[in-house]
């Protein structure tokens, strides 16, 4: 809509104006559109599991605090803004209502001071400052000079603008006294006592329970991660996602049942659809190929989908002559394509 301010385009997890140039050193990468190397997760533990959207309350920063930990221990490396890296994601209506944007502040503002609490106000709220204090006002100063023929649409834009920011501004306040109320803890970066090091970060297991049968205890990996992410299932299609905590390296019957239980009530049974109705797809896979071998298990493990129509496409597009490709000529859904 004309009234939505571009300083507030991260409302819609968007880059927004006020953002540095194309190579600037930046604290944190938006986290929708973000690469960071395995180094990182595992030099400080991964994500804060104190941060993060909860449902559809859009809470957020988990990125931001992991960055600002890593860079706390690692000056010397840095995270780049490249704005050649380019996502574009779909924005429902529901997300440019006014209703939303101010829920959204809100959350922000709440969120920042979680990170606040982590990683202390002066790294965590340094880029929100400088946005608040030269990126907003130039955008006030901006519309007026461009929009005072629209008086309507200026003054739509000035309340989001200023409202914006007071409401970001009271989430943050009130995320601060309800902080100092309920402390925020944070397994995940906890440091060994023993050691002085971090903790070592562990992969989360992802697991599948039938939520119409009797679900039996699961094992985890000592591995993995305490935290499991469950999906559920009926008639072999996902029906919802939990996160569960693992007992003695376990998922015990009871709590599986317990969670299951939601979904039986919640979410009714279905008719599978049967495969003369599903459609046939496509899985394209574009590599460089510098892994021959892992490309090749790869290969295998989508040609043995069960699915009942649908083809494996491998692009050759290797930049080098002594990259080779595996053969496949043996998977029957499997067929390279060379790019043009």
């Amino acid at each position: 809509p004309h009234w939505f301010p571009e300083t507030f385009l991260w409302v819609m997890g968007s880059s927004y104006d006020g953002l540095p140039e194309h190579g600037a050193v930046i604290r944190n990468p938006i986290g929708a559109n973000m690469a960071i190397r395995r180094e990182v997760f595992e030099a400080v533990g991964g994500f804060s599991s104190g941060l993060g959207r909860i449902g559809t309350i859009p809470l957020g920063c988990e990125e931001t605090e992991l960055c600002i930990r890593y860079n706390r221990e690692h000056p010397l490396d840095k995270f780049v803004l490249v704005r050649d890296a380019i996502v574009h994601h779909r924005v429902p209506a529901s997300r440019v209502t006014w209703s939303y944007f101010f829920r959204r502040c809100w959350s922000e503002g709440i969120s920042k001071a979680a990170v606040s609490f982590l990683v202390g106000h002066g790294d965590g709220l340094s880029a929100e400052r400088r946005h608040a204090a030269l990126s907003i006002p130039r955008e006030i100063y901006m519309s007026i000079r461009s929009s005072w023929r629209s008086p309507r649409i200026l003054t739509q834009r000035l309340v989001a603008l200023v409202g914006g920011s007071v409401v970001a501004a009271a989430g943050l306040l009130r995320g601060h006294f309800a902080l100092r109320r309920h402390p925020l803890e944070s397994e995940d970066v906890q440091r060994n006592e023993n050691e002085g090091a971090r903790v070592s970060w562990k992969p989360v297991e992802i697991v599948q329970v039938d939520a119409d049968t009797e679900p039996h205890p699961i094992q985890i990996p000592e591995t993995a991660n305490e935290r499991v992410w469950v999906e559920f299932t009926r008639e072999g299609q996902v029906v919802g996602r939990k996160e569960l905590l693992a007992i003695n390296q376990a998922l015990p019957r009871d709590v599986l049942a317990t969670a299951a239980s939601h979904y039986l009530r919640h979410i009714p049974s279905f008719v599978a659809l049967p495969d003369a109705a599903l459609a046939p797809i496509s899985v394209v896979v574009p590599t460089i190929c510098k892994h021959p071998d892992e490309l090749g298990r790869f290969a295998e493990s989508l040609n043995q989908l069960d699915y009942p129509v649908f083809e494996v496409i491998l692009v050759d597009n290797r930049v080098a002559p002594t990259h080779s490709m595996p053969d496949v000529s043996s998977l029957d859904k499997v067929k390279v394509v060379a790019e043009r």
